[in-house]
C-alpha cells in the first residue's frame, strides 16, 4: 500500500497501432507548421564559398584542346602566334641603326678599332653597331680619365693618374695601347704606372687624340 502522502504513479500508455499512426501524423502536421530553427543550406553557403566553383574545370579532349576554349581546330602555328602582342622597332629607330652602320663602314680602320676596344666588341661593323645601340655609359670612362690626365698640368698629371682607382688607371693603359703610345702591360708599382701613363698621355700626337674623338663621337646613337 502506499501511505496517503505519496505521489501517485506515473501510468505510460504506449499507443495501439492505429493510434502510433494517428500520433505521428499529428507530429508530422505540427513541424511542418514550425518556422525553422536553422537557415537552409542555401543561405549557408555565402559568395565567398560558390567562388570556388565559378571557374570551369580544365578537361582536355583527345587532340589537347581544353573544353571551354576557342575552337583553335585549323589555325595554323603563325595565324595563332599572329594573335600575340610582340614589340616592333620604330621607322625612326631602323633608319638610325642603318644610318650608323653606313657610318661605320666608312670610318677608317684606326677609329673602328678604337671604337670596339671602347665597346667591348668585335671589330665588325655587325658587331660595333648593335653594341652602340645596347652599351650603357659606362665604356667611355677611360677615354674620360684619360682626357681629364691630358687636361691636367704637365706637373700634377702624374698625381691625377695616381689619384685613379688602379682598374680604371689599367683601363687608361689598355686605352693607350691601343693608341700605340706605349707597349705591353704597365709598371707593377701604381707610381711609376701612373707617371708612365702620364708621360705617354701628354706626348701623345693630335692625330691620335682626333682619332678618339672621332671613335667616340662614333658611338653616339644619332
Amino acid at each position: 500500500m502506499c501511505s496517503a502522502g505519496a505521489a501517485s504513479p506515473v501510468r505510460v500508455f504506449l499507443p495501439t497501432r492505429d493510434g502510433a499512426d494517428r500520433y505521428l501524423a499529428a507530429n508530422l502536421r505540427m513541424f511542418s507548421s514550425m518556422e525553422p530553427l536553422t537557415p537552409s543550406l542555401a543561405e549557408d553557403v555565402t559568395s565567398e564559398d560558390t567562388e570556388a566553383f565559378d571557374e570551369p574545370v580544365a578537361d582536355t579532349v583527345g587532340n589537347g584542346t581544353v573544353r571551354g576554349d576557342p575552337d583553335t581546330t585549323g589555325e595554323s602555328e603563325d595565324s595563332r602566334s599572329g594573335q600575340r602582342t610582340s614589340a616592333t622597332l620604330s621607322k625612326s629607330l631602323v633608319r638610325r641603326i642603318v644610318v650608323k652602320a653606313t657610318e661605320l663602314t666608312d670610318a677608317p680602320a684606326a677609329q673602328r678599332a678604337l671604337l670596339a676596344h671602347l665597346l667591348g666588341t668585335a671589330d665588325s661593323v655587325p658587331e660595333l653597331t648593335a653594341a652602340v645601340f645596347t652599351a650603357g655609359r659606362s665604356f667611355t670612362t677611360s677615354a674620360v680619365d684619360l682626357r681629364s690626365i691630358g687636361d691636367a698640368d704637365p706637373m700634377e698629371a702624374g698625381v691625377a693618374a695616381l689619384s685613379l682607382p688602379k682598374p680604371r688607371l689599367k683601363a687608361v693603359w689598355a686605352l693607350l695601347v691601343v693608341l700605340h703610345q706605349v707597349k705591353g702591360t704597365p709598371p707593377t708599382a701604381d707610381a711609376k704606372a701612373a707617371l708612365a701613363v702620364a708621360k705617354a698621355v701628354h706626348a701623345m700626337p693630335k692625330e691620335s687624340q682626333s682619332d678618339l674623338d672621332t671613335a667616340l663621337a662614333l658611338a653616339r646613337r644619332s
